[in-house]
């Protein structure tokens, strides 16, 4: 059998859409009592982040602070990036600008880019509005279907809910 490597990690725990970094409360101490130094991020307008929604225009400004936590690593340190959901995008763009600085990234569940395109070919043939009203479904308690043709790809959504969201 192979060995184990017993190296202590760095987790940066990056939450999905319509979340923060409250969604691993659950994570973070177990990672913690096993030796592994965790930190978890807000992104921009997200759990305690100061930025209301209506400043966060883009990917780059939603993606903030976790581009500025990777600029400001020492650096030697590598990372193991964790993404939930829309945190997969996040996790592409760090990989992309700091590969030095990932030794690993998990995409659990999350947004996954192709291995052809670079991380930001999806936000040029999805608007960024577009890709926000799919993530934070959700929050729409009612029947929306958008379809937009751009540049020959056909994007449809459907949100459907019950009849409880008007109770």
């Amino acid at each position: 059998m192979g060995e184990v490597n017993n190296q202590k990690k760095h987790f940066v725990l990056i939450h999905g859409s319509v979340a923060g970094a409250w969604i691993w409360y659950k994570v973070k101490p177990r990672l913690e009592e096993a030796g592994h130094r965790v930190t978890a991020l807000d992104m921009a307008a997200s759990g305690v982040n100061t930025k209301t929604i209506e400043e966060v225009r883009t990917f780059d400004l939603y993606n903030e602070p976790l581009m500025e936590f990777m600029a400001k690593l020492p650096e030697n340190e590598k990372v193991v990036l964790v993404g939930h959901s829309l945190g997969g995008l996040n996790l592409a763009f760090a990989m992309e600008k700091f590969p030095e600085k990932v030794s690993l990234a998990i995409f659990l569940t999350a947004i996954l880019p192709d291995t052809v395109h670079q991380p930001s070919y999806m936000l040029e043939k999805v608007p960024f509005f577009f890709l926000l009203l799919l993530l934070l479904r959700p929050l729409f308690p009612f029947l929306i279907k958008m379809v937009m043709h751009e540049n020959g790809l056909i994007y449809s959504v459907w949100f459907l809910y019950s009849s409880k969201c008007y109770e």
